[in-house]
């Protein structure tokens, strides 16, 4: 029983700082090119740039979060209540309570992210009128209308909740028309019909005091401190993929996916070797189902390559342990380059592939796409906008291109249910810029 329900938690919705001259311990604000500040006096601001909302956070964890808290208010209330509660949550057969009570128990919450939450919930409860701060749903576990204000332990279990599809590739060298680095994603989630998820989507400007002073972008929704999809200043990208693959050996405590992300690419913040250091990372985070979690890296000293795939569960027994590192050249399936790596839904290298299926289909046609641009000068950020656009669907929330031939990260966002992240406007935002 313990472990069927924990299944059903996870599927509701199926090394040195790098010296960029600043003291890591300065929480001042970063300048304010591209709109005004709208919140009190709190370490963030949240900005319009291009017709999206931009969260820029700075200082601690806990003060980043206290920020997020204070000047997202009804907004997380909103994507808690809607979306995971009256969406996601209806659809389950369990009540809320049940659920965190449950996950509560497996859940392994890291410091710092416990921080971060920790803060949040001190900004809403401190700044937030009391309105903001009230949920109201069926599927509470306190009866038919059951209200009660946002507590700690539901951003706890929020950030456990996570599954879905998604297509990445990323490409250099010979497969790119500068030779630079692009890590083009999907990321297909189910979405609501009301569009709370869509709605609420932001993209948060990290500039972490603590976490060796990373700086990176997330594009998430208010109350998620993890990575879906993350970017650092340096021109580092993870994305993640769900994967049914293997479950945990080692017993039912986990790290939930999106911070032991965080984790690993905050990790990777000025190493020369991205990819090892991503891997320690993940190999102490437990989880207890498949991932494929995809690094795209501006080229190092140590390495000639852009990108790998981490083939990742939490099957200790396993030959590779935790996490397999995928390398360019090895298990590419159709893909003949080796200046590239692509990711779906399915391993690799860790298990055998699959001969078919939706997954597979998606591979396959983003691997003939890069060899065929390798013969036509390589892809540039319209090329891989266009392959992206062959295997997007419907439910394609968000779609993001990292493009470091002139270090800009494009990200899409759905804007109704039904219509793909590509058919909507992208906004522009210049690594070099972003923090400065």
């Amino acid at each position: 029983m313990r472990a069927s329900l924990l299944v059903l938690v996870l599927t509701l919705v199926s090394c040195e700082p790098k010296d960029t001259g600043r003291d890591p311990t300065d929480t001042q604000p970063p300048d304010d090119t591209q709109g005004d500040d709208t919140g009190p006096d709190v370490n963030g601001r949240l900005q319009t740039v291009d017709g999206r909302e931009v969260l820029q956070l700075w200082g601690t964890r806990y003060e980043m979060g206290y920020a997020e808290g204070t000047l997202m208010c009804g907004r997380l209330t909103q994507v808690f209540e809607d979306y995971i509660l009256n969406y996601l949550v209806a659809q389950v057969g369990y009540d809320w309570d049940t659920i965190s009570a449950l996950a509560l128990g497996f859940i392994d919450i890291p410091e710092g992210d416990r921080a971060e939450l920790e803060g949040i919930a001190a900004g809403m409860r401190e700044n937030c009128p009391e309105e903001d701060l009230i949920v109201t749903s069926d599927h509470l576990g306190l009866g038919e209308g059951g209200s009660r204000p946002v507590e700690l332990d539901d951003l706890l279990v929020a950030n456990a909740v996570g599954d879905w599809a998604c297509s990445s590739f990323t490409a250099w060298g010979e497969a790119t028309a500068t030779g630079a680095m692009i890590h083009a994603r999907n990321f297909d989630y189910s979405i609501d019909p009301e569009g709370t998820f869509l709605d609420q989507h932001i993209i948060k400007v990290y500039d972490s005091s603590e976490e060796g002073g990373a700086r990176f972008v997330s594009v998430s929704t208010p109350g998620l401190v993890g990575c879906i999809s993350c970017f650092t200043e340096e021109g580092t990208a993870f994305t993640m993929h769900n994967i049914v693959g293997l479950e945990s050996s080692s017993g039912y405590s986990f790290t939930p996916r999106m911070l032991a992300m965080r984790q690993a690419i905050t990790a990777s913040w000025g190493s020369d070797d991205p990819a090892s250091t991503v891997e320690q990372v993940l190999e102490d985070a437990a989880q207890y189902r498949g991932n494929g979690l995809h690094l795209g890296w501006a080229q190092t000293a140590l390495h000639d390559a852009g990108g790998a795939v981490f083939e990742y569960d939490g099957s200790e027994d396993h030959a590779d342990a935790q996490a397999t590192v995928r390398v360019p050249g090895e298990h590419q399936g159709d893909l003949q380059t080796t200046d590239a790596t692509v990711c779906t839904n399915h391993y690799m290298q860790r298990t055998a592939p699959p001969s078919g299926g939706d997954s597979v289909g998606r591979y396959r046609t983003l691997a003939a796409g890069i060899d065929q641009a390798v013969g036509s000068g390589g892809l540039d950020a319209a090329a891989s906008e266009a392959l992206l656009g062959e295997v997007a669907r419907t439910w394609t929330a968000h779609s993001t291109i990292l493009d470091m031939s002139d270090h800009t990260l494009r990200v899409w966002i759905a804007e109704r249910e039904g219509q793909a992240a590509l058919e909507s406007d992208p906004v522009t935002l210049s690594l070099d810029d972003l923090w400065d």
